[in-house]
């Protein structure tokens, strides 16, 4: 089982600039990496990546200030996920040329990570801690040994942070 977080379709109202409602389909924030499968179109993790900013930017979507479902969480979730995801990938072409622009994203890349995990933990207070269960991801990179782990929610179909 790969490690991200699922979700079945939701529909979410935006408010837009005229302050009327519109719903959005936000299945493809929430249904990490299942969007292009079904388009059965093959994209690198980078791409998937770039795709899912522009797709973010064009909507101006925010994460929700105020988490009062664990629906709302998991879109603070994934938005907090592909941000930091995003100020890696800055990061890492400025490592070793641009110190100062280097630094910078990476800081902002820690930022929206702990406000990711933050966002975990509201959702476990949501549901009052109930029906989870923890385990630690094998993986190869000696850096994340030992500090990555999935959180499965028992009561909602596929939800795993």
């Amino acid at each position: 089982m790969e490690a991200g977080c699922y979700i079945r379709t939701l529909n979410y109202p935006l408010c837009v600039s005229r302050g009327e409602a519109v719903f959005v389909d936000f299945s493809i924030f929430l249904n990490h990496g299942k969007y292009y499968e079904k388009n059965e179109e093959k994209i690198t993790k980078q791409e998937f990546i770039s795709r899912n900013n522009v797709l973010i930017n064009s909507f101006n979507l925010r994460p929700f200030t105020d988490i009062k479902t664990v629906n709302e969480g998991v879109f603070n979730y994934q938005y907090y996920n592909l941000k930091a995801k995003e100020y890696n990938t800055i990061a890492n072409k400025y490592k070793n040329k641009k110190t100062k622009k280097y630094i910078a994203s990476l800081n902002k890349c820690r930022n929206y990570y702990l406000e990711k995990d933050n966002t975990i933990l509201k959702i476990l207070e949501l549901i009052e801690y109930k029906n989870v269960e923890a385990y630690y991801i094998d993986i190869l990179s000696y850096r994340m040994r030992d500090n990555l782990f999935e959180i499965v929610l028992k009561d909602y179909e596929k939800m795993i942070f």
